[in-house]
């Protein structure tokens, strides 16, 4: 009975011996997955969505250049352009030299300074691109096929937009370069469909927790003797 017992403790020792590995293995396993799973890149159609959601309720502010090439559309005068601005969703305040662009999501005003001179409008929305390129983004992300560039920079994370399908023919490509760690715009690519290209650098980007009240409005009185020319 003695041999019995010690043969019964035996096969329970080697059997809890056996047993336990697999566990242990398992334990590991799941120590490393979070680590494995953090690892993974965040999807890039997720990083655009995260940056349309945030600049629909946070300003960003910085410098820009603007290069606008129409030459494949027919107009063979390039444009290029300068200034400061200030976006939030579709809210744009840009100050260019010798004009200011406001608009609050509902009416335009474009100022002149050498005419002392504002015109106000309504836009129609496919006019919107115009006015702050980055409504685009709001406009095709829905319909684009969002995936990274196959060349990337340090500390940037380089997105490509691309039509779906062949029935979106508006645009051709959307390349958009995001700050890694802050999510701030660096450098957006547009080119449209009818060989229209837009090139927009920015610098010194930062988001904004609070902007002035009334900063996507225009304001006469800080322009004694403006004339409004009213087009609504």
């Amino acid at each position: 009975m003695v041999i019995i017992k010690e043969i019964e403790e035996n096969m329970t020792n080697t059997h809890a011996r056996y047993a336990k590995a697999p566990f242990r293995g398992l334990g590991v396993m799941l120590l490393l997955f979070p680590a494995l799973a953090f690892a993974q890149p965040q999807p890039a159609g997720d990083v655009v969505h995260a940056f349309i959601q945030r600049i629909e309720q946070q300003a960003v502010q910085g410098t820009f250049t603007l290069d606008i090439d129409m030459t494949a559309a027919g107009q063979p005068m390039p444009q290029a352009q300068a200034g400061t601005f200030t976006l939030q969703g579709n809210h744009a305040a840009i100050d260019l030299e010798g004009m200011s662009v406001r608009f609050d999501g509902t009416t335009l005003w474009t100022y002149t300074e050498a005419a002392n001179e504002v015109s106000v409008s309504e836009p129609y929305e496919d006019e919107l691109d115009m006015i702050s390129p980055l409504v685009l983004l709001q406009k095709y992300y829905i319909l684009s096929n969002i995936t990274y560039a196959a060349e990337q920079q340090p500390g940037t994370l380089a997105i490509e937009m691309r039509p779906k399908g062949s029935g979106q023919t508006d645009f051709n490509l959307i390349v958009l370069h995001l700050d890694a760690t802050s999510r701030t715009p660096r450098y957006m690519r547009v080119e449209a469909a009818d060989g229209t290209t837009i090139v927009l650098r920015l610098a010194d980007t930062a988001w904004v927790a609070d902007v002035p009240e009334g900063i996507f409005t225009f304001d006469p009185a800080a322009h004694p003797g403006v004339y409004v020319n009213d087009l609504r």
